[in-house]
């Protein structure tokens, strides 16, 4: 993995763990005790519903997957990572 880009590197861990790269990084994004609410733009029905999927699959995301992206420099050693205490599923529409 060290000689791709870190885009690559990303989608190949998220592969690797069976998920997509847009549900890591919306997981990863929740990740700061700080954030309580993120919002998705949509354009269209179709968009809508991928994102309520990405919502859905942020909880089939394993915490090996956040060590790993530190083992890998992916991530600093103290950057805060999602933890499977914390929702992610709340959908308004």
């Amino acid at each position: 993995i060290q000689d791709q880009s870190r885009r690559q590197q990303w989608e190949a861990l998220s592969a690797k763990h069976g998920v997509s790269l847009p549900a890591v990084a919306l997981a990863f994004a929740f990740a700061p005790r700080c954030v309580t609410k993120i919002v998705l733009g949509v354009a269209n029905a179709s968009e809508v519903r991928e994102n309520v999927a990405t919502l859905v699959e942020t909880g089939a995301i394993p915490s090996e997957l956040w060590s790993e992206a530190k083992e890998l420099g992916l991530l600093a050693a103290g950057v805060p990572v999602p933890s499977s205490k914390k929702a992610f599923h709340t959908v308004v529409i």
